[in-house]
C-alpha cells in the first residue's frame, strides 16, 4: 500500500509540476505598445495646458492623459489597445475636428480684417481685436462645458 500511495502522490506531482511549468498567461501578452503614438499623443495633449482646452474635456493634461493611459494599459488585445490609441482623434494632426476648428478661426480673422481695412488702424490694434475676438470665443466654449 505504501507503494501505491507513493505512486499516487508521484503521479500528482508529475501533473502538478506539469501544469506549474506551464507559461502563465501575461496581462497584454497579445499587445505591441507603440511607445512613439503615445509619446506623441502625450505630446499633443500637454499642448493643450490645463483644462483650458475643449478637447481635453475640462480636465487638467496631466488627469486627461491618466485616463489615455490607463484605457491603452487596460487593453487586453491589439485591437482594443489600437481603439483606444485611435480613440482621440480629435487631437491628432490633421483630424476633422481640428481641421474644422482651423478653419472657422481663419474665417473670422478674415472676416474682422476685411472689416478692418482701415489704412489708418494700426496692425497692432488690428491684433488686438483678433485676440479679443479668440478670449470671447475661448469663453463661448467654456460656457457650453
Amino acid at each position: 500500500m505504501a507503494g501505491d500511495s507513493a505512486v499516487s502522490s508521484s503521479s500528482e506531482n508529475s501533473f502538478d509540476l506539469q501544469v506549474l511549468l506551464e507559461p502563465w498567461p501575461e496581462e497584454n501578452c497579445h499587445v505591441q505598445r507603440n511607445r512613439s503614438q503615445e509619446t506623441s499623443l502625450r505630446q499633443r495633449v500637454y499642448t493643450f495646458g490645463n483644462g483650458e482646452s475643449p478637447f481635453l474635456m475640462g480636465k487638467t493634461a496631466h488627469d486627461f492623459f491618466n485616463d489615455v493611459q490607463e484605457s491603452l494599459g487596460s487593453a487586453s488585445t491589439q485591437q482594443e489597445y489600437n481603439q483606444a490609441l485611435e480613440g482621440h482623434p480629435d487631437l491628432l494632426p490633421g483630424s476633422p475636428a481640428n481641421e474644422s476648428f482651423i478653419s472657422f478661426l481663419e474665417s473670422q480673422r478674415e472676416e474682422l480684417r476685411a472689416e478692418l481695412t482701415n489704412p489708418d488702424i494700426p496692425p497692432r490694434s488690428v491684433d488686438e481685436m483678433e485676440i479679443y475676438s479668440l478670449e470671447k470665443i475661448a469663453k463661448d466654449l467654456k460656457k457650453k462645458e
